[in-house]
Order: C-alpha cells, then sequence, then structure tokens
C-alpha cells in the first residue's frame, strides 16, 4: 500500500498510513520504530498541508514514544511544536493530554492542570472522539492521586472504562486500571489509620472484571497486567510481586515505570525487615528518577527513605571502572549493540546480527540512549566515536 501510494504521489495515504504505523508501534510497545516512523511521517504529512490536523496528532504520538523511552525533553519539543501550527478541535486536546502527563510526572501539577482544562471542551462539544476519552481520564486519575483525592480516582476509573469505543489503546485501559488499583491501596491504608472500616469487594471485583477483558500480548502490556495485580496483592500489606513487577517493566523498557515498580519493591522489602536489599532498590528508583526529572517521583521516593531512615545520598562510590564503557555504565550487550549502531545498522540489521529480536535490540537502544544522555541514534553514535569506545571502527 505504502509503495503504490508513492508511486501515484498520493501525500494524503502516505500521511494516514505514516501516523497509524507509528501509533500502531507505539501502542504495542516498540517506540524505538514508532519514533522512526513518525519523523520522516513529519514531512510527509507538511507536504500533504495537513501539519496542522493529522501532523499534529503525529506529532502527539511521537512525544508519547519519547516520553515512554525517558526522553522527556524531547517529548516536550514535539508537543511545542504541535501547538506552533495552531491547531484546533480535536487536533489540540491530544497534545495538551500529552503535555499534562509530562507535567504531571514531573511534578508541575499547576502546568498539568491548565492542560487538562484545555482538552475537557473539545472533548465534551465532539462526537467520535472515543479515543481521547482514555488519556483524559488517566490525566485525571493521577492528578486527583496526587493530590490525595483517592475516592475521585476511584471514580473516574470506573467512569472512564465505561465509556463505549472509548478503549483504544491498550495501555491507557491497563494504565487507568493500575492507578485505580493504587488509589484503592491508598484507600485501605487511610482506612486502617483511622481505624474506619472499608468494604472494597465490589470495587475490587469491578476493576479485576475490567482486567480480565484487557490484552496481555505486547510488553507494556504484560508489565501493566503485572503490577495491576500486585497492586492488589499489596492492599494488606506490601508484596514481594513487585519483584515480577520490576523485571516485566524493564524488559517494556520504561524508565519512569521501572522507578515507580522499584520505589513498590524497595517499600516491600523495608516492610520485611530486609532493609539492605530494600535500601540497594531505593536507591535505583532515586538514580532513575534524578536522571528523568521526575520531581512526584522523587518526593515520593524520599518520603519512604525519611520513614526508612535511609540517607539516599549516602550511596557508596561504585567501583573504579574497568573501560570507558564501563564507566558510561553500559553492560557487555549493550557495548555490542552500539558499536554495531555506529555502524549506521536498523534495529533489524542488529537483530540478525546479534541473534536477538528486533523488540530487545529496542530496548538495549532505549537504555544506551538513556546512558550516553544522548537525544538520537546519530548523537550516540557521534558519542562513541569521540570517545573513542571502539577504536578499532575509526
Amino acid at each position: 500500500m505504502r509503495k503504490a501510494a508513492t508511486a501515484e504521489g498520493d501525500l494524503l495515504s502516505l500521511a494516514r498510513l505514516s501516523l497509524n504505523h507509528a501509533w500502531l508501534l507505539h501502542a504495542i510497545g516498540r517506540y524505538d520504530e514508532a519514533i522512526s516512523v513518525a519523523e520522516p511521517g513529519r514531512d510527509v504529512l507538511h507536504k500533504a498541508g495537513l501539519s496542522a490536523t493529522l501532523g499534529c496528532q503525529l506529532l502527539a504520538t511521537l512525544s508519547e514514544s519519547l516520553f515512554a523511552l525517558g526522553r522527556w525533553d524531547e517529548a516536550e519539543a514535539r508537543v511545542e511544536e504541535a501547538r506552533e501550527h495552531q491547531p484546533t478541535g480535536v487536533f489540540a486536546a491530544y497534545g495538551q493530554l500529552i503535555a499534562g502527563q509530562l507535567a504531571a510526572a514531573r511534578g508541575d501539577l499547576a502546568r498539568a492542570h491548565e492542560c487538562l482544562r484545555q482538552a475537557p471542551n473539545v472533548i465534551e462539544s465532539r462526537l467520535g472522539v472515543a479515543q481521547l476519552v482514555l488519556p483524559y481520564a488517566l490525566l485525571s486519575a493521577e492528578l486527583a492521586l496526587a493530590e490525595r483525592r483517592f475516592d475521585d480516582v476511584i471514580a473516574v476509573t470506573i467512569s472512564g472504562l465505561q465509556v463505549p469505543g472509548g478503549h483504544g489503546d491498550a495501555s491507557y485501559s491497563w494504565a487507568l486500571l493500575t492507578t485505580g488499583a493504587r488509589a484503592l491501596g491508598l484507600v485501605h491504608n487511610r482506612a486502617r489509620t483511622f481505624g474506619e472500616s472499608f468494604d472494597d469487594q465490589e470495587l475490587r471485583a469491578a476493576l479485576t472484571l475490567a482486567a480480565e477483558s484487557l490484552p496481555t500480548s505486547a510488553p507494556p502490556w504484560h508489565a501493566h497486567a503485572t503490577q495491576f495485580v500486585a497492586e492488589l496483592d499489596s492492599l494488606d500489606r506490601p508484596s514481594l510481586q513487585w519483584r515480577d513487577v520490576v523485571e516485566a517493566w524493564d524488559s517494556a523498557g520504561e524508565p519512569y515505570r521501572m522507578a515507580y515498580a522499584r520505589l513498590r519493591l524497595a517499600e516491600a522489602e523495608l516492610d520485611r525487615r530486609n532493609k539492605k536489599a530494600g535500601r540497594q532498590v531505593l536507591w535505583a528508583a532515586d538514580e532513575l528518577a534524578t536522571r528523568l526529572g521526575a520531581g512526584r517521583l522523587r518526593d515520593e521516593i524520599a518520603h519512604l527513605a525519611h520513614r526508612a531512615r535511609l540517607d539516599l545520598a549516602a550511596r557508596p562510590a561504585p567501583p573504579p571502572p574497568v573501560t570507558e564503557l564501563r564507566r558510561l555504565g553500559l553492560t557487555n550487550r549493550e557495548a555490542e549493540v552500539l558499536k554495531l549502531l555506529t555502524r549506521g545498522f536498523s534495529n533489524r540489521q542488529i537483530a540478525t546480527e546479534l541473534f536477538i529480536t528486533v523488540k530487545t535490540v529496542s530496548v538495549h537502544v532505549s537504555r544506551i540512549l538513556m546512558k550516553l544522555h544522548a537525544p538520537s541514534r546519530s548523537a550516540a553514535a557521534a558519542t562513541a566515536h569521540r570517545l573513542r569506545l571502539f577504536p578499532e571502527e575509526d
């Protein structure tokens, strides 16, 4: 289809193909590939005269993938680029909701609320925008959770999941469910603290029923599902099932959720008096959150550290690096991937060369970019050449 559209010079079809392809790749957690499709797609949409409409949707999808990979400054830049096109209606709402998610993660709740205020009128006044219901509900729930309005979180979760045709991207449904389950756990904790009675059977059953209807085949869906189970399992006491959640999010390659999973695992280890293990995991969570600029999560980490009387600044000095690669924190496999990346290999070519899956390569590339503080593959390759990491390649 793409070849035919290219041959015929059908820019509208090419534009729609780029948007749909990028969105589908993002939806199943193939974020690097979504970015590689969306980046050139921006030029196609511009040539088709669609920058202020479908182009803004593409930029929002691009921003979401960058956000998932922990490349938050780039994600914000893409949102700002969309705003420069002065989109209106539904084309403006999607970008606003992504910007709100980013602001909430950074701890800027005032800006997140402003983004949310700019989206609801569009959603309420237009038909056929079911794909925006869950992003809107998720941002609403995240803000309510940050402000400890737990009953509002649960109400938004239930109502958001009941909207006909609103399920769209399963990652949003899962994210909303895990947020609702987390709020349920905090309500439990509040009830215990104040000696209140709280019957959650009906609510738990509703959340579980919704979870059973969602797919788990893509890495982020599996990670969300694993987290959902751990959230419910932690209602009475922090669960060591968070070890599985850490592994699942590491596999999915989303640094923000990797940090959150480590926070909850640290909580479970400390609850069982495993102070050494809890301290190590909490330090790892803090390192990730600090690197991302996740202000809200860092506050939660600091709160747990204070409760456990741990000094986050008292990390042991790392052992002296054996090589420059070790100093950068690259594993042997990441070094192999970076070496091929500097030769200009695509993810698929790297996968073939190393006998691993394309998804695994994508995860390695994301981690390499984070560790090198590189905004792109080309920047990572340039850094490798500048530092002469592979002198035999020079």
